[in-house]
């Protein structure tokens, strides 16, 4: 059965696609990762309008695999800057429109290779904040902002 999957430029944007699969968000690829089979589409939104087409199941699959691998090497870039907790990361993937059962198995595979670890993270903004005199109450909340629990944060502290 084939679906309709549709293509936007996202908000100011040159280059990265909003993708939509029955009109439901699923993801945003740069214009170099857009399937071959979706070139058609990309020619009508240089002339200025949404495109739509249709897909069969093989290609919906590719393409979701596409919005993934996409996805996973954002994410990876993301917790490369800096240590992140799995909230930050969650937000951060949430904002590149992704589905929750997505967002949450590229969140456990960062868990697993060891990217995100929010004891970690706690320790690290703990000494940090230290360091830059922030009283206790202060990191305390920036902690609870950083979605974690008051048991990390106890212990941290």
């Amino acid at each position: 059965m084939k679906q309709k999957i549709t293509l936007k430029l996202r908000n100011n944007s040159r280059n990265i696609y909003l993708i939509q699969l029955n009109l439901k968000k699923i993801g945003i690829l740069p214009k170099n990762r857009i399937p071959s089979f979706l070139t058609g589409c990309l020619s009508s939104i240089s002339k200025g309008k949404d495109s739509e087409q249709e897909l069969n199941p093989d290609e919906i699959d590719e393409l979701l695999c596409e919005i993934e691998k996409y996805a996973w090497e954002k994410l990876c870039n993301y917790l490369a800057i800096s240590e992140r907790t799995e909230k930050q990361s969650s937000d951060y993937l949430k904002r590149q429109y992704l589905e929750r059962d997505i967002i949450q198995q590229l969140i456990e595979r960062a868990k697993e290779y060891g990217y995100i670890d929010n004891a970690r993270y706690a320790e690290f903004a703990v000494t940090s904040m230290i360091n830059r005199k922030k009283s206790k109450g202060m990191v305390k909340q920036k902690l609870r902002e950083s979605g974690l629990g008051e048991d990390l944060v106890e212990t941290a502290l």
